[in-house]
């Protein structure tokens, strides 16, 4: 570094962990994407065990995770069993591991081969390679993140009538004190999604918060207690879905819709009554 001058140097250390593959650790030890930094990789384990896959990734951990949850005390069972088990089979366990640091170990563990292979039965091979190797799995570079944009245009869709392809119907409504959400979701026989979404009372911007709702469930429903105007809007909304003459809601969004309905699901958490209907 060159914040010592022209007469001195200053050197830089810095410990750190690569967890993730091409993050800023991971560049900075790539000599050749950062010459000026000699980086060093520390793994936990030099070398794996013989028997890596046949004892500890079978038998061993088979033990130590052959406990019951809802016991508070078994598990300190099934990893004295498993520790009794490595003690018995040692040199087949340990045969052609090799950890960096011999005494690296905890309480309750025999060796520093233990230890590594207790963190990777436990806590998995993702975290093992990236926190204790630095060399943390390569990701999948053929599946990316899609935006909400992309997942709206390419996966979902804005639809104003479901495509012929549906073949099964279903619709939820979320109750909420002043409002109530709905989604219309049709299914295609490959496993697409056509959602259509709505709310009761319908609000005349589609983007709003609800805290700013502009025209609420009570103020359509007057004079009610809050548990009937609640009941009142639901029962509106699903006349409105379903049509009180049969299917004739929904029939605007979808042909043949009595023989695809399958499904509709409401959200009660927000009501003190009990509501039911039928498709």
């Amino acid at each position: 570094m060159r914040l010592g001058g022209h007469n001195e140097q200053i050197a830089a250390i810095m410990n750190a962990t690569v967890i993730i593959e091409d993050d800023a650790v991971d560049q900075l030890a790539d000599h050749q994407k950062h010459p000026e930094w000699e980086g060093l990789r520390i793994p936990m384990l030099k070398r794996f065990s013989d028997n890596h896959e046949t004892f500890w990734l079978t038998e061993y951990a088979e033990l130590r995770r052959s406990y019951n949850p809802e016991d508070p005390h078994d598990r300190r069972r099934a990893i004295e069993a498993s520790n009794q088990h490595y003690l018995a089979n040692r040199e087949r366990a340990d045969a052609g591991a090799v950890a960096t640091w011999p005494e690296c170990y905890a309480r309750g563990e025999h060796s520093a081969i233990q230890h590594a292979y207790n963190i990777l039965i436990d806590d998995g091979e993702d975290v093992f390679a990236s926190e204790c190797q630095n060399q943390p799995l390569r990701m999948n570079h053929g599946t990316g993140f899609l935006s909400a944009g992309e997942i709206n245009r390419d996966r979902v869709g804005t639809w104003q009538k479901f495509p012929n392809d549906v073949v099964a119907v279903g619709f939820h409504v979320d109750v909420q004190k002043r409002l109530l959400y709905w989604t219309v979701v049709g299914v295609s026989a490959d496993f697409r999604i056509y959602p259509l979404y709505g709310t009761y009372p319908q609000q005349k911007n589609n983007s709003f918060e609800y805290r700013s709702v502009k025209l609420s469930i009570q103020q359509v429903h007057k004079g009610m207690s809050e548990e009937r105007s609640i009941q009142a809007a639901l029962e509106t909304l699903l006349a409105e879905l379903t049509g009180k003459q049969g299917f004739t809601g929904l029939q605007k969004y979808v042909d043949n819709l009595r023989d695809k309905v399958s499904n509709m699901m409401i959200d009660q958490a927000q009501a003190k009554f009990d509501s039911k209907a039928s498709v």
